[in-house]
């Protein structure tokens, strides 16, 4: 009756770990939304609008994408490629859910 679902498993990380890599994370996401914001900041400059348009759309790929590119480069040693593919998946997936509990509790609030 005692068993865990644990995504990673062959690497044994103590809660320091696990904080280390989402604070990683976290913080390249956050300075990617400042990235993002100077860049829309800039494209409302009409003769620059089309180029910062292109800029702003590749920084919100690089969002989404930032949190898959900090667990590959964690645990790229510890795994295959499909291996890990997958649970980067399982990752977005669970982050998918939290997002849509979250928005669904505050719709409900407010």
């Amino acid at each position: 009756m005692n068993q865990r679902i644990v995504i990673f498993k062959k690497i044994k990380l103590n809660i320091a770990g696990h904080f280390i890599i989402g604070t990683v994370s976290l913080l390249g996401i956050l300075i990617l939304f400042l990235f993002n914001d100077m860049v829309s900041l800039i494209g409302l400059w009409k003769p620059a609008a089309e180029i910062f348009g292109i800029l702003d759309k590749a920084s919100f790929i690089l969002l989404i994408l930032f949190p898959a590119v900090t667990y590959w480069n964690a645990f790229k040693n510890s795994y295959s490629k499909p291996g890990l593919l997958w649970r980067v998946s399982v990752l977005y997936v669970l982050m998918g859910m939290e997002s849509l509990a979250i928005i669904t509790i505050l719709y409900r609030i407010f």
